[in-house]
């Protein structure tokens, strides 16, 4: 959509592949963007229905870019609701079915010869999944309805349609941690998704996809992981909107994140319901993992390679349930597999750190932890790195500097004590009189009834 949004910006105009490496990436550009960029053209290409060899939309000026040569009607402000210009799609209520079956127009559409393309909801989810599933959210419906339109015109403001419009560009957050930590540094992406989830909830109080918005923006890095705030915000999307499955997966994940690891699973299940293939959510790995279910993590965690070996998170899951029971040769096993994988990621390293202390590689364990302190936060989960550095250090005997690093982890956003407890590296630590205060104070703080 970026590279879309860019061409439609210069119609007519050669747009250079050095120009769109800029905008995509910025001034760092990125490693093999070359072929990256020929594939997201083709893709466009495809759902688009331009012929490469007879394009009527995106023509390739050889070695040097491309140009959008299809004309773009850029619909007047005060006319986005209206029927003179363009024939509009009122969408099915998302509250009532599906939400991903919904259709609405945005404001512009890109005409070819023969074919009117108009881009909707339903059509863009095609388009971001298509465009290699990318992680993360997509301020750029927001950003076109802008860019074509100026600012948002009290018509479309006041209407649903228009919310929709407006939530678009900050609802499609798959694991926006991901893309925050790792491709928007200036944090521009959360900027402007915390501004216009704000503008919708203003706009319509009611509508469950902007406390959706709302909720994944609280449980995030950028806000150290309010687990409470969230979850009030989850359950406000859910009583608004019970179809909202990506509100089911994200309540699990924070209630496995605080302990309430029953809970998870029940919202892991009921998220099924709402899922293409009533599959369950990949996440529902964690509550299995940190409630002692190995056999359960290992199904769960071979379905999720076999179905996005692309992932991190299968990666780093892999080697913990043979860790965790102490088949450490198995560990050692998925480990090597993790490393040639993600190399020195401070996720992976901080947890090979662990499995070195298992092992009685007591230097190479503290090797392994200075690696994972020095390097920067891995995909917004630095509390997980944080606990394994507990890990590490109470295997090692240095309890002190264990508690320390479990402290931290809890405050910022890692709070599973039930997992705490049975963990066997933080075995010396539990014989700490600090650590059952941190685990009663959790506890109590984490509890059914504090969740309202």
């Amino acid at each position: 959509m970026e590279l879309l949004i860019l061409l439609a910006d210069r119609h007519g105009q050669l747009v250079t592949r050095d120009e769109i490496e800029l905008r995509l990436w910025g001034p760092g550009g990125s490693v093999g963007a070359e072929p990256i960029i020929n594939n997201c053209i083709y893709k466009l290409r495809s759902l688009l229905g331009d012929d490469r060899e007879n394009p009527h939309l995106i023509q390739t000026v050889s070695r040097r870019g491309y140009r959008l040569v299809g004309s773009i009607q850029v619909i007047p402000r005060a006319k986005h609701l209206s029927q003179g210009t363009v024939d509009i799609v009122e969408p099915p209520d998302s509250r009532d079915g599906y939400n991903q079956n919904s259709m609405a127009v945005l404001p512009f559409k890109v005409l070819g010869e023969k074919q009117h393309h108009a881009l909707s909801i339903g059509y863009m989810d095609a388009l971001i999944s298509a465009l290699g599933n990318l992680e993360g959210f997509f301020v750029l419906p927001t950003a076109a309805v802008m860019r074509f339109s100026g600012d948002i015109d009290p018509t479309i403001a006041s209407s649903r349609l228009g919310v929709r419009y407006l939530l678009q560009g900050s609802i499609q957050i798959q694991n926006q941690q991901q893309r925050i930590l790792e491709f928007d540094p200036t944090r521009q992406y959360l900027e402007r998704a915390e501004y216009h989830a704000d503008c919708a909830l203003k706009l319509d109080p009611d509508l469950g996809e902007a406390h959706l918005a709302a909720a994944f923006i609280l449980w995030s890095p950028s806000q150290n992981f309010q687990h409470l705030d969230a979850i009030r915000k989850l359950k406000k999307a859910l009583e608004l909107q019970p179809n909202l499955r990506h509100a089911h997966n994200r309540l699990g994940s924070i209630l496995a994140h605080i302990g309430l690891l029953r809970m998870a699973r029940q919202m892991y299940e009921h998220g099924r319901n709402f899922e293409p293939g009533k599959a369950l959510s990949h996440g529902v790995t964690q509550p299995y993992l940190w409630n002692g279910d190995y056999e359960l993590a290992e199904r769960e965690i071979r379905a999720w390679r076999a179905e996005n070996s692309a992932s991190k998170y299968p990666v780093w899951f892999a080697p913990q349930p043979a860790l965790l029971r102490g088949d450490l040769d198995q560990a050692q096993r998925e480990m090597e597999q993790a490393m040639r994988t993600l190399g020195s990621d401070p996720l992976i390293s901080s947890l090979q750190g662990v499995l070195w202390a298992r092992l009685g590689e007591n230097e190479r364990a503290l090797r392994c932890a200075q690696t994972a302190c020095e390097s920067p936060g891995s995909f917004g989960h630095s509390h997980h790195i944080y606990y394994q550095l507990a890990c590490t250090y109470s295997t090692l005997g240095q309890t002190r500097i264990a508690l320390e690093w479990l402290d931290r982890s809890v405050h910022t956003g890692f709070a599973c004590w039930p997992f705490f407890l049975q963990d066997p590296s933080l075995a010396n630590v539990r014989e700490l009189p600090e650590f059952a205060s941190l685990v009663d104070l959790l506890r109590t703080k984490y509890t059914e009834a504090s969740l309202g």
